[in-house]
């Protein structure tokens, strides 16, 4: 079995996918948040072997930051990140961060079932990008950064 801390400040969605989660016979949600500063303390209360959290959740607190709190304490917790966002950069940050990985929320319910359960075997998952792609996005993040 799998417990699973869920977190992630669009609400129907985040019951949606406790939902869903719960469904499956090697899958339990254990507790769900807005924000990613509560990882932490729902950590030391219910003991997930995995959290699946947005990138960007309630009053802008940011995943990817939360993730080394967590892992310097938990490093045994699997970590996924969600995210709308389809920007290279977050991808390297994720990996740098040590999220064991990271999908796109367009993913469906069996890929996200699929990548949790090898996320748990010791396997991690990033969206791949190929060169053109990855020229693409670096140009669009630069062009957006400098807005």
């Amino acid at each position: 079995m799998t417990n699973i801390i869920l977190i992630g400040n669009l609400i129907l969605l985040r019951d949606m996918l406790c939902d869903s989660l719960n469904q499956e016979e090697d899958f339990n949600v254990l507790a769900v948040a807005l924000d990613a500063k509560e990882a932490i303390s729902l950590c030391d209360s219910k003991r997930p072997d995995l959290i699946l959290m947005d990138i960007s959740t309630e009053n802008s607190s940011s995943g990817i930051i939360q993730v080394g709190n967590i892992k310097k304490k938990y490093p045994e917790i699997k970590i996924i990140i969600m995210t709308s966002i389809l920007d290279v950069t977050l991808i390297y940050l994720s990996q740098k961060s040590n999220i064991d990985s990271l999908v796109y929320t367009n993913i469906g319910k069996e890929s996200l079932n699929k990548v949790i359960r090898t996320t748990m075997q010791g396997y991690s998952t990033y969206p791949n990008i190929n060169s053109n792609e990855t020229v693409k996005k670096n140009i669009l993040t630069k062009s957006w950064k400098s807005l």
